[in-house]
């Protein structure tokens, strides 16, 4: 509690420099979580829009919410396994025979 109230004080006497090290902006498509030396801050996850964090105090991590994909190759099937292919309404369908 101490530290933090020191560190507050610090960024007011020098505020006009600190303000770029004190506030921070976060897109639409990210949130940030604050930790307050090391243990996650009331309030949970920041954003979007511009938070303030207390410099050597908090850390924070943006986390990007937007949904990501991407083309898997098609892979060859082992040797090992038996199976035959068939076509079937323009659709490749694989009948298992599994050995006994």
């Amino acid at each position: 509690m101490v530290l933090t109230f020191l560190s507050v004080v610090l960024i007011i006497v020098t505020m006009p420099f600190s303000l770029c090290l004190v506030i921070k902006v976060v897109a639409e498509y990210e949130r940030a979580v604050i930790f307050r030396l090391g243990r996650l801050r009331k309030g949970g996850s920041k954003g979007p829009g511009i938070f303030t964090v207390i410099p050597c105090i908090d850390t924070y991590r943006c986390v990007d919410l937007r949904t990501v994909s991407f083309d898997v190759p098609p892979q060859e099937v082992s040797e090992a396994w038996v199976g035959e292919w068939q076509r079937e309404d323009g659709r490749e369908v694989v009948r298992a025979l599994l050995p006994i």
